[in-house]
C-alpha cells in the first residue's frame, strides 16, 4: 500500500523506499541489463513507484492573495424632474421628466467601467412619504412600475437589456423616520417642515426630514435632527460594501439628504449637498459624489465629478455663467423648469 507521507516500508516490497531519484536510475539500469540478456537489443523499461516524496524537489510557493479592490461609492441626485409652478408640493414630488428620462438613459455611457467603474450594486432612496405628508392628502410621485424619480434614475442602467448591468435596486432604505424605527419628526418648536408631517410629529421626535430646522436650533443639532434615517442606509450600504466582490455601489438619493447621507458615511458635514439656488455650482443635477475608503470601510476621501450631460447652472471656463446644453423643448409640451 502506498503512502503519501513517510518512507515506512512498502509490504509490497518489502524494503524501504526510495527516493524518487534512485528509482529511476535503478529502472534504467535494470531495463537495459534485461533488454541485452533476454532480447539482445537494449530497451528501456521505467518504473517508478511512488511510496513518498522526494523533498528536495522545489515546492511552488503559495498563490498570492487576490488583488483588492478600492472601495467606493458614487452618489447622484435623481433627474430633473416634472415641475408645476406655483405649488411647491408638486413641483417637490414629481416624476423624472423627459430631459431626467435623457439623463437616465445616460448614465449608461458613465458606468460601464469607462470614464466611471461599474457599479456591483445599485441603491435608490425610498421617500416613504405618500400616506404621511399633509395628512396622507398628497401622494408621491410613483409611476406605473411603483418607482419613484431616484429609482427611475437608475433603472435603465440596472435592466437587464443592452448596455445594462442586471442588477436589482434597492429601494429598501431611505431617510424619513418610520424606515428604521425612529421615534418620529420632531415637534414644530425645532422642525419648522413637522407640518407636513403631522401623522409622525412626537414630542421625543429625534428627527428634522431635509434638514427644515427651526431658527432656534445651533448648527450641531441640526445636523443631529436632520440626519434621520439616513445612518441606517448608510449602514446598508457599507454591509453591502463589504461583501467579497463588492467594489462600487451606485446611489441615487433625494438631494437635500444627500448632504446627510454622505455624513453617515463619514464625510465632514457641508462638503457634499445641492442647492435650489441657481447662481449656486451645487444647483445642477449633474454633480457625481464619489466616496472612496479603505480596507476597513473607514472613510478616506471625496472626489467631486461630473456627469457631463449638461444642465443649467453648469458652469466651465467656456461657459463661466452658466450653460444648458439640452436640446429637448425649453417651452410648451415637456418644457424644463428650474426645480
Amino acid at each position: 500500500m502506498t503512502s503519501s507521507t513517510s518512507n515506512k516500508v512498502n509490504p509490497d516490497q518489502g524494503s524501504p523506499a526510495a527516493p524518487i531519484g534512485s528509482k529511476m536510475v535503478l529502472g534504467l539500469l535494470v531495463g537495459f541489463l534485461v533488454g541485452v540478456i533476454v532480447v539482445g537489443v537494449p530497451f528501456i523499461v521505467l518504473y517508478a513507484i511512488e511510496v513518498g516524496h522526494d523533498d528536495s524537489l522545489p515546492v511552488p510557493s503559495p498563490s498570492p492573495p487576490p488583488i483588492g479592490c478600492t472601495k467606493r461609492i458614487y452618489i447622484v441626485r435623481h433627474g430633473e424632474k416634472i415641475y408645476h409652478a406655483g405649488d411647491i408640493l408638486t413641483s417637490g414630488a414629481e416624476c423624472l421628466n423627459q430631459k431626467g428620462w435623457a439623463r437616465a438613459y445616460h448614465l449608461k455611457s458613465l458606468f460601464d467601467g469607462e470614464p466611471y467603474h461599474r457599479p456591483d450594486a445599485i441603491f435608490s432612496a425610498d421617500y416613504n412619504d405618500s400616506s404621511v405628508i399633509t395628512g396622507g392628502a398628497f401622494e408621491n410621485c410613483r409611476d406605473e412600475h411603483g418607482w419613484y424619480r431616484t429609482t427611475q434614475l437608475v433603472k435603465p442602467l440596472a435592466q437587464d437589456a443592452p448596455g445594462g448591468l442586471d442588477l436589482e435596486v434597492n429601494n429598501r432604505t431611505g431617510y424619513m423616520p418610520q424606515l428604521c424605527g425612529l421615534n418620529g419628526v420632531a415637534p414644530f418648536s425645532k422642525c419648522s417642515s413637522a407640518g407636513l408631517y403631522p401623522n409622525l410629529v412626537a414630542e421625543n421626535g429625534t428627527c428634522c426630514p431635509f434638514g427644515f430646522t427651526s431658527d432656534a436650533v445651533s448648527a450641531d443639532e441640526r445636523l443631529e435632527l436632520s440626519m434621520c434615517c439616513n445612518p441606517h442606509a448608510a449602514a446598508v450600504m457599507k454591509a453591502k460594501l463589504a461583501e467579497p466582490g463588492v467594489c462600487t455601489l451606485l446611489v441615487a438619493w433625494e438631494s437635500k439628504n444627500i448632504e446627510f447621507l454622505t455624513a453617515a458615511l463619514g464625510v465632514p458635514g457641508g462638503e457634499a449637498w445641492y442647492t435650489d439656488d441657481p447662481t449656486q455650482d451645487n444647483y445642477e443635477y449633474d454633480h457625481i459624489y464619489m466616496l472612496e475608503f479603505d480596507d476597513a470601510l473607514n472613510f478616506v476621501e471625496l472626489v467631486k465629478l461630473k456627469q457631463g450631460f449638461g444642465t443649467e447652472g453648469t458652469r466651465s471656463p467656456e461657459c463661466p455663467d452658466g450653460c444648458d446644453n439640452w436640446l429637448g423643448p425649453k417651452e410648451g409640451c415637456g418644457a424644463i423648469e428650474p426645480s
